[in-house]
């Protein structure tokens, strides 16, 4: 499979990282078990999932208390009801 597009991550001292996406599902985390493993506190253990389908970017929150931002915009946190 080809490249799915790219992820540019930002670190809270402000470092950015540029990182090809090659997978249709791609886990992000602080954990090494993660697709992507990003060392930064701001960042949970098994922080979010990128699914692509049908030609879109989908993120899943899985454990991403501090929230998640796509874009610059932070995105809406799931209530605990609709989980």
């Amino acid at each position: 499979m080809g490249p799915y597009g790219r992820l540019d991550s930002q670190d809270t001292a402000g470092t950015v990282k540029s990182l090809r996406i090659t997978q249709e599902v791609t886990s992000i985390g602080t954990s090494a078990d993660n697709d992507i493993a990003l060392e930064d506190p701001a960042v949970a253990q098994r922080h979010c999932l990128l699914q692509a389908l049908d030609g879109l970017a989908h993120v899943v929150n899985l454990d991403a208390s501090a929230g998640i931002v796509v874009a610059g915009a932070p995105q809406p946190l799931p209530d605990s009801a609709g989980q």
